[in-house]
Formats: C-alpha cells, sequence, structure tokens
C-alpha cells in the first residue's frame, strides 16, 4: 500500500480572515500538484479541532473550471484523510490543520501505468491553470492566520492533468423504513470511478445495501456490518455517524466501481427507520480538468 513520492511544499500567502467572507488563494506554478492542507493558527498557536470546525464553515478547491472539493466541512476533509490514512498510525489532535487529499488513496500508484496528480497546463495547451482554494469563515472567527500549503512534485513541470480524487456530495431525503431506490447518484458524471459512498447516517442507520449496474449486482442486499469489514480488511477506518459503502477493497484499481462508459447504476439502501434529509458523500476518481 506505500505510495512514496517526491514532493516539495509551497506556502502560499495566508488567506483573509474575514467574518463571514470567502477568501481564496490561488496557486499559479507549473508543478504538478498532490495535496494541500490549511494551518489555523491563534496568536502563533496552533488552533484546535473544535475551534477550526467552529470558525471555518467550510472549503470549497477548484483547479480551472472543474470543482474537486464542493464545499466540505474541516471535519469531514479530516475524516477522509483519517479514512484511508489511519493504517499508518494515529496523527496528532488539533494541529489546525485541514487536509485536502487530492490523489487516490486505496490503492498502490505503482500498480498502474496511469498518470496522476494536478497537473497545470490547461487542457487546451494554452498555458498554466490555475488552482484555487477558497473557504467560508463564521461570522465572529478569533483564527488570525490561515495558511495554505501546496504540496507540489518538483520533477513533474507544466504536466496534462492526471487522474485525482474529487469529493462531491448528493443530497437526498426519505421518510420510511424501507428500500430507497436511487437511481442519480452518478447521473450525466463524468468520472472515471467512484472509490466509496458515505452515506449520512447521523439520524438512522442501514440495514442493508444494494448496487446494481445495467444487468449486474455488485451487491445484493448486502449486510453493512460485512462491508465494514472487508474495508477494514484494505486498511480503511470508520467514520462516525456514516456507513461507507467500498468499492475499492483489495487494492486493486480495476474493483472500482466504474462509471464511464458504463451502464447505469442504481444504489438501494434499506433503511432501519426514517432519516428524512441527509447527504451522500461521493469519493470519485477523475482524468483531466472535465467537469463533474
Amino acid at each position: 500500500m506505500d505510495t512514496p513520492l517526491i514532493t516539495a511544499l509551497v506556502n502560499l500567502p495566508a488567506l483573509n480572515v474575514v467574518g463571514g467572507g470567502r477568501p481564496y488563494q490561488i496557486y499559479e506554478g507549473a508543478n504538478t500538484i498532490q495535496a494541500a492542507y490549511l494551518t489555523a493558527t491563534i496568536a502563533g498557536v496552533l488552533a484546535t479541532d473544535a475551534e477550526v470546525d467552529a470558525q471555518i464553515l467550510g472549503v470549497e478547491v477548484r483547479d480551472g473550471d472543474a470543482v474537486l472539493i464542493d464545499w466540505f466541512t474541516p471535519a469531514e476533509l479530516r475524516n477522509v484523510y483519517d479514512h484511508f490514512h489511519s493504517k499508518y498510525g494515529a496523527k496528532a489532535a488539533d494541529s489546525g490543520v485541514i487536509p485536502i487529499i487530492h490523489l487516490p488513496d486505496n490503492y498502490p500508484l505503482s500498480m498502474t501505468s496511469a498518470h496522476f496528480g494536478l497537473g497545470r497546463l490547461a487542457d487546451d495547451k494554452s498555458g498554466l491553470a490555475k488552482y484555487k482554494i477558497t473557504v467560508l469563515w463564521a461570522a465572529i472567527p478569533t483564527i488570525d492566520l490561515l495558511l495554505p500549503t501546496v504540496i507540489v512534485d518538483p520533477t513533474e513541470f507544466a504536466a496534462p492533468m492526471g487522474r485525482h480524487l474529487r469529493l462531491e456530495r448528493f443530497a437526498s431525503t426519505w421518510a420510511g423504513a424501507t428500500a430507497q431506490v436511487i437511481p442519480d447518484l452518478f447521473r450525466d458524471s463524468n468520472a472515471l470511478f467512484c472509490h466509496e459512498l458515505w452515506f449520512d447516517t447521523s439520524t438512522d442507520v442501514i440495514a442493508t445495501i444494494s448496487v446494481r449496474q445495467g444487468n449486474e449486482n455488485r451487491m445484493l442486499d448486502c449486510s453493512v456490518a460485512v462491508l465494514d469489514y472487508e474495508m477494514h480488511r484494505a486498511g480503511g477506518v470508520l467514520v462516525v455517524d456514516r456507513q461507507i459503502i467500498p468499492f475499492n477493497t483489495l487494492n486493486d484499481p480495476s474493483s472500482n466501481l466504474q462509471i464511464a462508459g458504463k451502464a447505469p447504476v442504481v444504489v438501494t439502501p434499506v433503511w432501519a427507520g426514517a432519516p428524512a434529509a441527509y447527504d451522500v458523500l461521493k469519493i470519485m476518481e477523475y482524468e483531466g480538468r472535465v467537469p463533474a
């Protein structure tokens, strides 16, 4: 599972601290981007996770016109990081850091010859695309410094955009303890693959899940307890108030749920009760600066 990478760290100018504002910062360099981090401090001391969560309401990341992270909270971004990387051991809590991950993390990148990372060359090769991080501040923040750090590959210059993860959100509602047929989770998507689905279970839990693609059953009335074991076997960790539906469990790129060029996917959770309004976080893999 190790994916050693040659990286360089580039600090961007700090984001403005404006109550209720949406300041942004842009990376205009030519090196391929692998990840980014936002570090929050208060009077020179790293902010706690609780302070970050209360004062930064959301993070959006765009690369040119492509939305890579669609307004995820700091807690959600930490959960994504921890889900894939806790197998390496615990990291420090209350570090003031918001992780922004762009490389696929559930299979070794050496297993495929595909090109990965956010290459900076515009799709029409006319110049370099702009990588933009935007945050939404709460009304009265006490964080006085928010520093973006971009992780780049110093060996790759003005490359095309390769394969990368995007974090998307699907809103839904359901009012009964019955099967909910969801035919539009991936409708009109330009993604190559879906790696995982994270169902919000803060108000209700899922008993079983079915995933059907065309005439093929990828999962049929599958116990979520079994899925939890499979996810653990692959190195993923559980997330509070999220039922994770993993498609890549054995570190094999071909086991992802392929979206591009395949039949439509229908996902059917059977709810134990009535979840009402909820959302599904989608961890998707794309190639190129295409719209979602």
